[in-house]
């Protein structure tokens, strides 16, 4: 774990509006106001703000106003002009401006260098203009020199003085390139200062709302924190309890960890906060406190009342506890709100933070607590509220006698959330009332707990409550314990639970059928797993075993939809007419997983099956629209995820661009090992990156982490992570990984025995990969893979045609004829499908053949159109490759200058090469390449012996053949 150094997370919007609003040499002044609670990041915001400035030559200037008993007069502009002098001692030399010498009254280091005497105070009209034209002349003098960035943090504390000193500057600044960039707290004064209102009038000030963390976010901040991913639900509870403060988050996760409460061990966080108990972090008991001591004592009493309503509270629940009459209430929340305590949410109040709530709630004895847990509990029962509530009320008032009576109002409240599909809220009533039951807990509420459990991905929870229903009533119920081994197995698998958690429950169940081939056997005959992946010496072997035909057939004639949907394999090969047959069940059905499993199928097989991007968009809305419906976390991240690929492909960037976002803000409630984290973070980032340009090292790192994880948890995926492992290290510049990574992808496609679409996205990869690196030596391999029977007309990531692909590979092993003859078969393949992105590539790609082959028109007339459709489509790093072709040639473009070449010859010994085939000497190459003559010898010698020739000659010969001398 690391607490230092935790990257700015969730602030891209805030920091992209203020370094639009630096400057430039000429340009006129401009200012922004930070708005937000202590601890949100503003003054993080202005930090990263001040570094880009000063990589771009501004001069920086920050000071701050504190909180003072009594305020000094410009206490703000001495604390800056302080600052500023003391890192730029050269700003005193202004000091003896006698335009500038009157801030030598309210800046001690000023009144030294000019040698005057630093006065107290000033008084009258004309003395208090000069000081204010003095700061005026200063800033002008500096931003002659070069623009000006001013930072005045905490102005809720400026004084009088300081305020009307800032907006006389900014008055007077207007000519200048100068950014002035203030902070402020409005939670601290009641309300944003109503100086700031003619500071807005007067000068051209952008407001920028600083706000909390999404939970996505948080998510990502605490990762950076322990420095590995966590369970959804552990930042679920951190970004409640805090509400996305970031400062807040930081110091709660450490004082978490230093309490013992929250530890890592090889990789597994505990995910229930609430049982583990969170405490006030000592970091932010001075914050918290600041708040509460505004407050009057009566007020402060209403709040440690209303903080047993964790939801929040009305006014008529307060008067359910509170005697005190109504306007009295109403006038202790008005006192909490302008403090900052309170905050309105719908037609109530809620706590502005749960810590807050939690500082005043801990304050209570646990005899008052519960006290008033029960009073409430028997309340709001007699007022025939919301279920759930009362079931949280008796639920906390345990410790007195008679708290089972509210297991009847959590079943009533979990009935109600299973009915609207809110899985989350379902498995949180069932644990209250299978508390609340005790002893007398039945086994359809545990059964129902764990599915819930599951159903709301909290796959640990599930397999515990699992283990010790199974310990209740294996051997006392065998048939009904089967039928819900059946159902928490499948809703373990689809929440992403590791195979380690549920493929033991399989094979129990299975054993326990012995010779019976029944309706149960056949569905845990199903459910096996089918795959038998390992890792060996670094290369990926899946295996495949098909379930028993016996199975398949009883699952068909007696079982029911959800049991036909769990026999959809998502990546077994399926023709059109096949996949139309899904997607009528799809339309069919009623059973809510059934349904979403076979949409799932549908749209993947839409986009990577069959190419028909057009249709797969259609079909992952149709998968969202249902997901939400359903409340299927998965089902969306899904759809979203392959929206993100597929309206890349089609050359919808931005609608690309709007489902990858919505995908991530989702995916942070998934288990840390879900099969769509890869999905998301690796394949349409990857893809996405591979169209329009991306960050690779970063990507890189990501699928590092990948394939980490798949070695350790070896899942069918595992060729996928390959094949974005190797293209991501093709685009990577210098000596990498690459030969490592497409050497173990080829083993793995040449060693497993399946005919499922995960090869053949594998392979598509790979190619791509190979492309870019000029693989020569591997394309033989690869088009043998590629033309094998058990791969299909559309082989990639994205469904790319087999007829791209085959152009490709020949091109790579010098056949320009078949390449040029698959380029134009597979025009017609893109054109069709609707793949505008590929299509504009397959240009760049035979443009490259034609040119190197000489036939220079047509690659001059490809190039330019596939500029034209780069330009079009948004894809600036090809265009930017088109760029470079034109001007120095296909032949220098095509050529990638990190690629091995044929027969494995470096970088390096194909320039030697090269030059050699030219004519030149071993004396004349090593001065041009500034080597020692031994050492290209050496070289020359090496060379020789890959390419098993002993002559200048034959090495020139190869040279040209090769067309290694157009290097030259």
């Amino acid at each position: 774990m690391r607490d230092s150094g935790v990257p700015l997370i969730g602030r891209d919007q805030e920091s992209n509006r203020l370094r639009g609003l630096l400057p430039d040499k000429n340009g006129r002044a401009v200012g922004a106001v930070l708005v937000g609670e202590a601890g949100i990041g503003k003054s993080r915001l202005v930090e990263a703000l001040a570094q880009t400035a000063k990589q771009r030559g501004f001069c920086v200037a920050r000071g701050a106003a504190y909180e003072m008993a009594e305020p000094l007069p410009y206490g703000l502009f001495a604390d800056t002009f302080s600052q500023w002098a003391r890192e730029q001692p050269t700003l005193l030399n202004h000091a003896r401006n006698d335009m500038i010498r009157p801030l030598s009254r309210v800046v001690p280091a000023f009144a030294a260098a000019a040698d005057l005497p630093t006065l107290k105070g000033l008084s009258g009209p004309d003395e208090r203009f000069r000081l204010f034209e003095s700061a005026v002349h200063l800033l002008h003098a500096v931003a002659v020199e070069s623009p000006l960035l001013l930072v005045l943090e905490d102005l809720h504390w400026a004084d009088r003085e300081s305020w009307s000193m800032l907006l006389h500057c900014l008055r007077s600044t207007r000519s200048l390139p100068l950014l002035t960039v203030i902070t402020l707290r409005p939670d601290e004064t009641g309300g944003e200062p109503l100086e700031l209102n003619a500071l807005m009038r007067e000068s051209e000030l952008h407001r920028i709302a600083v706000r909390s963390l999404e939970p996505a976010d948080t998510m990502r901040m605490l990762e950076s924190l322990a420095d590995e991913r966590l369970p959804a639900s552990l930042a679920t509870a951190i970004h409640r309890e805090t509400g996305g403060n970031p400062f807040y988050v930081r110091q709660l996760f450490n004082h978490l960890v230093e309490e013992g409460k929250l530890a890592g061990r090889q990789g597994q966080w505990p995910a229930d906060l609430v049982n583990n108990g969170i405490g006030i972090p000592a970091g932010l008991r001075p914050l918290l406190s600041r708040r509460f001591a505004r407050l009057s004592g009566p007020t402060l009493g209403m709040l440690r009342i209303a903080a047993i309503f964790p939801e929040g509270f009305d006014l008529g629940r307060l008067q359910l506890l509170i005697s005190d009459s109504e306007e009295t209430i109403l006038d202790h929340i008005d006192e909490a709100m302008r403090a900052g305590v309170l905050v309105v949410r719908g037609d109530g109040y809620v706590f502005a933070h749960a810590l807050l709530r939690r500082a005043l709630y801990d304050e209570l004895n646990p005899d008052r607590r519960a006290i008033l847990h029960r009073r409430a509990a028997t309340r709001l029962a007699e007022l025939d509220a919301d279920p759930g509530e009362i079931a949280h009320q008796y639920h906390a008032s345990q410790r007195i006698p008679g708290a089972e009576i509210g297991e009847v109002f959590a079943l009533n409240a979990a009935e109600r959330a299973r009915a609207n599909y809110i899985s989350e809220h379902e498995a949180v009533f069932l644990r209250i009332a299978c508390d609340l039951a005790g002893d007398a807990v039945s086994d359809e509420m545990l059964r129902d707990l764990a599915l819930a459990q599951a159903a709301s991905l909290d796959v640990e929870a599930a397999d515990a409550t699992t283990r010790f229903l199974f310990s209740r009533c294996w051997e006392r119920r065998p048939s009904w314990t089967m039928s819900f081994l059946v159902a928490i197995v499948r809703r373990l698998r689809d929440a992403g639970a590791p195979a380690e958690m549920w493929q033991p429950l399989v094979e129990r169940g299975l054993e326990a059928c012995d010779d019976r081939r029944d309706l149960h056997w056949a569905r845990l005959e199903v459910l096996r797993q089918d795959w038998r992946c390992r890792w060996n010496d670094g290369t990926f072997e899946a295996i495949y075993h098909a379930p028993d035909p016996r199975a398949l057939d009883l699952v068909r004639q007696l079982g029911d939809e959800e049991d036909r949907a769990s026999a959809l394999d998502l990546y077994a090969p399926r023709s059109i007419e096949q996949t139309e047959q899904v997607q009528r069940w799809a339309a069919e059905w009623q059973n809510p997983a059934a349904i979403i499993r076979a949409r799932e199928v549908v749209t993947h097989d839409w986009i990577y099956r069959h190419g028909q991007l057009a249709l797969g968009v259609e079909t992952a809305h149709d998968l969202l629209r249902d997901a939400k419906c359903f409340g299927s976390l998965p089902g969306r991240i899904e759809a979203l995820t392959s929206l993100a690929i597929a309206e890349a492909s089609l050359g919808h960037l931005a609608s690309s661009d709007a489902a990858l976002r919505d995908a991530r803000a989702l995916a942070v409630r998934l288990g840390p090992w879900h099969r769509l984290h890869l999905a998301l973070e690796l394949s349409a980032v990857a893809w996405r990156a591979y169209l329009y340009g991306g960050d690779w090292p970063a990507i890189g790192r990501v699928a590092s982490r990948a394939l980490q994880i798949v070695k350790d948890h070896p899942v069918r995926l595992g060729q996928i992570v390959l094949g974005f492992a190797a293209l991501t290290e093709a685009f990577l510049p210098g000596e990498n990984e690459y030969d490592v990574r497409i050497e173990a992808l080829l083993r793995s496609l040449e060693n497993t025995n399946s005919d499922r679409q995960l090869s053949d996205d594998a392979l598509g990869l790979g190619v791509c990969a190979a492309w870019q690196r000029e693989d020569v030596k591997r394309a033989r391999r690869f088009e043998a893979l590629v033309r094998a029977p058990k791969h299909g007309s559309t082989i990639g990531a994205a469904g790319e045609c087999r007829e791209f692909i085959l152009g490709r590979l020949a091109a790579l092993q010098d056949h320009t004829v078949a390449a040029r003859t698959h380029f134009a078969k597979a025009r017609g393949d893109l054109d069709r499908a609707g793949q505008v992105c590929l299509r504009a590539l397959v240009d760049l790609d035979e443009a490259t053949v034609a040119g190197t082959s000489g036939d220079k028109p047509s690659s001059r007339a490809l190039l330019q159109r596939g500029r034209e459709q780069f330009v079009a489509l948004g894809m600036r790093s090809w265009q930017e490759r088109v760029d470079r072709a034109r001007i120095e040639g296909v032949e220098a473009e095509s050529r990638n200058l990190y690629a091995r070449g044929p027969d494995d010859l470096s970088p390096r010994e194909m320039e030697i090469l090269s030059k050699l085939a030219a004519g030149s000497r071993s004396k004349a190459i090593a001065a041009e390449l500034r080597l020692s003559v031994p050492t290209v010898n050496r070289h020359i010698a090496n060379i020789y012996m890959k390419i098993g020739v002993s002559s200048r000659a034959a090495a020139t010969a190869y040279a040209m053949r090769h067309r290694l001398s157009m290097l030259q």
